[in-house]
């Protein structure tokens, strides 16, 4: 595997880069790792002709693709894509597009601002995406849903965060498909919508919901063939899609500043001993408690606000 290090003082319009990187450089299962701060990335960026592309960071480095996304799929991916870290820079105007059979995004910030009402992103048919520790901010926007699933296509989604000023018409995951697709959500927040929507007339073959966090569970409109729950918290949630380890009637989800659980929040320390959802890190890469008992949802408080009150009247 070749990898191309990108510095990112480029041109404004990415024209040259973007030459550069699509006409010929690239050959199956390259990397292109960014070695400076900055904007990386023409203004859509197709990748869909490649299998196993990844795009990453040296430690330390930021890095965004800023996507022109006054048309639809201005990020086709391919099979195999990988994003490690860095930030989608886009509007709500279903910027990400999949052609291929899986793709990843890990630790990915999405910047998803207003300006269109359909989803974030729309894997095609039979595709399979993962997320993980990824988070979804912006503006304040109402738009359908943020990850669209078609025709027997999946998703696993675990350690994400959403931010509240998103209102979803549907739900955060929006299942469009039909039979064989399926759904899998670790240790997520959606605070202001359903997690998951399921379209009328729709079957969805098998759906995993654990450790997460969200108003409304499940926004169940067509059919769920197999449903497993366990450890979330929520408000309410339709029929047959909890299970006796949920904590409902949740109204008041009580999270700090940081998106973290407050010690009084019925999030904080929810999963017992010995459970452990949604990988070893959170959303905002911090390590999840081990050992213990863990905060349910995206973001795990590494501390008790508590005992630095006591520490910091010791130490006055």
């Amino acid at each position: 595997m070749a990898v191309y290090t990108v510095a990112l003082t480029l041109p404004a319009d990415y024209t040259s880069h973007s030459a550069a990187v699509l006409g010929g450089l690239l050959a199956n299962s390259d990397e292109i790792q960014t070695i400076e701060s900055g904007t990386y990335g023409p203004q859509t960026l197709n990748v869909s002709g490649f299998t196993g592309i990844e795009f990453t960071r040296a430690d330390g480095v930021d890095y965004t693709i800023r996507l022109d996304t006054t048309l639809p799929y201005s990020f086709t991916v391919g099979d195999g894509f990988a994003m490690t870290r860095g930030t989608v820079s886009c509007t709500a105007n279903a910027p990400v597009r999949s052609v291929g059979a899986a793709f990843n995004f890990d630790g990915v910030t999405f910047q998803v601002d207003s300006g269109h009402s359909a989803a974030i992103a729309y894997p095609a048919s039979t595709s399979t995406v993962t997320l993980n520790n990824c988070r979804f901010i912006g503006d304040a926007q109402t738009i359908t849903g943020g990850w669209t699933m078609l025709t027997n296509s999946s998703i696993s989604m675990s350690g994400c965060s959403v931010s509240d000023v998103f209102t979803f018409s549907d739900g955060f995951v929006r299942m469009s498909g039909a039979t064989s697709s399926t759904a899998s959500v670790l240790g997520c927040g959606i605070p202001s919508n359903a997690l998951l929507y399921v379209r009328p007339g729709q079957t969805v073959a098998s759906v995993t919901i654990k450790g997460c966090a969200s108003p409304h569970l499940v926004d169940n409109d067509g059919t769920i063939t197999a449903f497993v729950g366990d450890y979330n918290a929520y408000n309410t949630t339709d029929p047959n899609t909890d299970s006796a380890t949920d904590r409902d009637g949740i109204t008041d989800f009580d999270l700090d500043w940081r998106g973290k659980p407050n010690p009084t929040s019925p999030l904080y320390r929810f999963m017992p001993a010995g459970v452990h959802i949604g990988g070893n890190l959170d959303a905002d890469g911090d390590p999840r408690q081990a050992g213990g008992r863990q905060d349910c949802g995206p973001k795990q408080n590494q501390h008790d606000p508590r005992l630095d009150a006591i520490m910091a009247a010791v130490y006055a």
